[in-house]
C-alpha cells in the first residue's frame, strides 16, 4: 500500500513536471513569436517624430536626420534603444538635454532643452554662444534676438563645440554682469572687446564696449529716430561703478542732444554721427572724446 502511494506521488510530480515544462515552453515560444511579428511587422516602424512646440523648434526634418530615420531607412521601433537615440542627439551642437519616449505603435516623443544663445561670435559668421562656452550656428535655426556681439580676435575654430578659451569666458562673465545692470534693456547692438583685458602692461588693460544709443523725438506730427555710436572704454575693476557712472552720464548725454534736435526748425530723416568714444577707466570721471 505504501509502495502504491509513492508510485502515484512520483507520478503526480512527474506528470506536474511535464505540464509545467510544456506551458513554460509554449509561453517561451510564444514570446519570442510575438518578438519576432514586432520586428518584422511594418505596423511598428517609426512613422512620426512628435514634441513640444516653443519658441524656438528645430525642425521635425532636421530631428530625423540626427536620428537617422527616413522613409528609405525604415527602424522598428522595437529594435531601438531610447538611450542610443539619445545619444545620437545631444551630438547636435544645439541640443543640451535630450529624453526619447516611445509611443506604441510607432511614434518617438522628443523632449529636448535646445542650448539658450547669450552672445553671437562677432568674428566667425552666423555663430552664437551659450552661457556654458559652446557655439553653435544661429540662422535658420533660432528666432531674431537682440544678443550683444564677442570679439575674440579669433578668425578659426575647430567645429561646433565648447570652445577653450579663456577670452570668452571672460566676455561671459561681462555679459552676466550687464545683464545684472539692466544695460540690456535699455541699450542695443553692443560688441564687447576683450582683446586687451591681459594686456602685459597693467595699465593698458582694458574692456572695450561699441554700442548704439537710440534718440527718439516727436516733433510736427513725426516721429525720429537717430543712432549715436559710443565707445565705453572700461576698467577691469571696479566694473559695476563705472556701468553706474555711464547711466548718469548717458542721461544728460540724451537730454543735450534732443535739446539741440528741437531747436531745430526741420529734422533731417537720416543723419549719420561719428563715433564718440567715452573713458570711464578712472573712477568718478569720464574723459570723452568728441
Amino acid at each position: 500500500m505504501k509502495k502504491l502511494k509513492l508510485t502515484i506521488s512520483i507520478l503526480i510530480i512527474f506528470l506536474s513536471t511535464l505540464v509545467f515544462s510544456s506551458l513554460s515552453f509554449f509561453v517561451y515560444f510564444q514570446i519570442k513569436k510575438n518578438i519576432k511579428n514586432r520586428i518584422i511587422s511594418d505596423k511598428y516602424n517609426i512613422k512620426y517624430i512628435s514634441f513640444e512646440e516653443k519658441d524656438d523648434t528645430l525642425d521635425v526634418n532636421y530631428l530625423a536626420e540626427i536620428l537617422e530615420l527616413s522613409l528609405d531607412n525604415k527602424r522598428n521601433i522595437y529594435s531601438i534603444s531610447e538611450s542610443a537615440l539619445e545619444e545620437k542627439l545631444l551630438k547636435s551642437p544645439f541640443i543640451k538635454n535630450a529624453k526619447i519616449k516611445k509611443h506604441l505603435p510607432n511614434n518617438l516623443f522628443v523632449e529636448y532643452e535646445l542650448r539658450k544663445p547669450v552672445a553671437f561670435i562677432y568674428d566667425i559668421k552666423n555663430c552664437a554662444v551659450d552661457e556654458d562656452g559652446y557655439i553653435f550656428p544661429f540662422l535658420s535655426f533660432y528666432k531674431e534676438k537682440n544678443l550683444p556681439s564677442i570679439y575674440l580676435n579669433c578668425n578659426e575654430f575647430k567645429s561646433f563645440e565648447k570652445l577653450d578659451n579663456k577670452k570668452l569666458y571672460d566676455a561671459l562673465d561681462i555679459i552676466a554682469k550687464l545683464n545684472k545692470t539692466g544695460f540690456f534693456d535699455l541699450i542695443k547692438n553692443t560688441l564687447i572687446d576683450i582683446s586687451r583685458i591681459d594686456h602685459k602692461s597693467f595699465g593698458k588693460r582694458e574692456i572695450i564696449l561699441t554700442i548704439n544709443e537710440e534718440l527718439r523725438i516727436s516733433k510736427n506730427d513725426c516721429e525720429y529716430c537717430y543712432a549715436f555710436p559710443i565707445i565705453l572704454r572700461l576698467g577691469i575693476n571696479n566694473f559695476y561703478s563705472q556701468i553706474s557712472n555711464y547711466f548718469s552720464l548717458r542721461e544728460k548725454m540724451l537730454y543735450d542732444y534732443k535739446k539741440q534736435f528741437l531747436k531745430m526748425t526741420s529734422l533731417p530723416s537720416d543723419m549719420k554721427f561719428s563715433p564718440k568714444t567715452v573713458d570711464l577707466r578712472i573712477s568718478k570721471l569720464a574723459f570723452i572724446d568728441q
